[in-house]
């Protein structure tokens, strides 16, 4: 796997000859996942063993550069696995392309931010080896919302998030990935898609603001509110609040079932 990538670098720098004879051409071979660096020198000629166009053989990587690479990983693995506090609404940002769009950017915005952060360590790189890495990035984010929503983002497509094409970094939301979460840490899932929206199901909240955000929320899937009803199509929705008591907190139970018809 190394030796075809160091292969695919080495192409795109270009070969060198002397007197005919090929030259080796030292490439570095950047693992986000491992925190690794691995170096070749690759010879364009063929090689009887494997079949390829091409020979590699192991190079020396030098220190300062596994040191700033695994630097790098570090950082940017601490902005990728640190919830993403967000002062919009995940249920806006489900419903509305506007809202989401501006979660995008205040993300991308503090990525930016990161980044430049990162630009010392990077400059070492590219003073050492003259190239900066494709991609360094982690490829998912959790976000947390103001209304106590988890939604999970992530790259669409990680191999343009690497610090020379930075600019290229767009994010989408992962489906299935919306849950509420009450002051206990319990996670309620959030449904996202028809599917989900024609399934019985049963939701327990530990506020009435709670489940008043998501019923409110269910209004855009088509839902009809009626006092302690909750009607779609062949789907019918009761509310029943179970007071607090010594042992357990106010809970509020949506129930919804099918209907027939």
């Amino acid at each position: 796997m190394y030796e075809q990538t160091a292969y695919e670098q080495a192409k795109s720098i270009g070969f060198d000859y002397e007197l005919g004879e090929p030259v080796p051409t030292k490439v570095y071979v950047f693992d986000y996942t491992k925190k690794q660096v691995k170096s070749y020198n690759v010879t364009e000629q063929f090689n009887p063993f494997t079949g390829e166009q091409y020979i590699t053989s192991a190079a020396a990587v030098e220190l300062s550069v596994s040191n700033e690479w695994s630097n790098i990983v570090n950082v940017s693995n601490s902005f990728f696995s640190d919830p993403f506090v967000s002062t919009f609404n995940g249920y806006d940002y489900l419903l509305s392309t506007s809202v989401r769009n501006a979660v995008h950017q205040q993300i991308l915005n503090n990525w930016y931010g990161v980044v430049l952060g990162m630009s010392s360590m990077v400059l070492k790189l590219d003073n050492v080896i003259g190239i900066i890495p494709d991609s360094l990035t982690g490829d998912k984010l959790v976000v947390t919302f103001a209304d106590n929503l988890e939604l999970t983002l992530k790259l669409k497509d990680p191999n343009k998030a690497g610090l020379n094409r930075l600019l290229d970094a767009q994010l989408e939301y992962q489906p299935d990935s919306a849950y509420y979460v009450d002051e206990d840490g319990n996670v309620i899932k959030i449904p996202d898609d028809v599917k989900e929206w024609t399934t019985p199901m049963q939701r327990n909240f530990d506020s009435d603001d709670a489940l008043n955000n998501f019923t409110g929320y269910m209004l855009n899937w088509g839902f009809v509110i009626s006092g302690s009803s909750i009607n779609r199509a062949n789907m019918s929705c009761t509310k029943v609040v179970h007071p607090a008591t010594d042992t357990q907190s106010e809970r509020v139970v949506l129930t919804c079932t099918l209907t027939g018809g």
